[in-house]
């Protein structure tokens, strides 16, 4: 009879134990994203526009990225009434571009 006691004993301290968690502070979304883009520029071309910039490897706390999908372009179409781009209505998604830039430099780190 004692032990089995002592088995149920030590069984809930397993389980007590294991169900313990590390508490870690709430990070908001804004912060995981990636640094904003450098060195960015946008040319008219004939059959459209050319984007060039160089994309971030951290995140806005300075941190590596772990992941990034790629990139949304966005387009609005300025009135005389509404001469605002940093007014959030108005913009239409044209096209993602995927990133090819961050995973390829995560296979060359783990190499090194």
């Amino acid at each position: 009879m004692p032990y089995k006691s002592f088995h149920s004993l030590l069984i809930v301290l397993f389980l007590l134990l294991t169900g313990c968690g590390r508490y870690v502070e709430p990070v908001p979304p804004e912060i995981l994203a990636p640094e904003p883009v450098k060195d960015f520029s946008a040319v008219a071309a004939e059959d459209g526009v050319v984007f060039s910039f160089h994309s971030s490897e951290k995140d806005n706390r300075g941190k590596p990225l772990q992941t990034l999908e790629g990139y949304n372009i966005y387009r609005k179409q300025l009135t005389e009434e509404d001469m605002s781009i940093f007014k959030r209505e108005g913009y239409s998604l044209v096209t993602t571009i995927q990133d090819s830039h961050l995973k390829p430099l995560q296979e060359l780190q783990q190499q090194a």
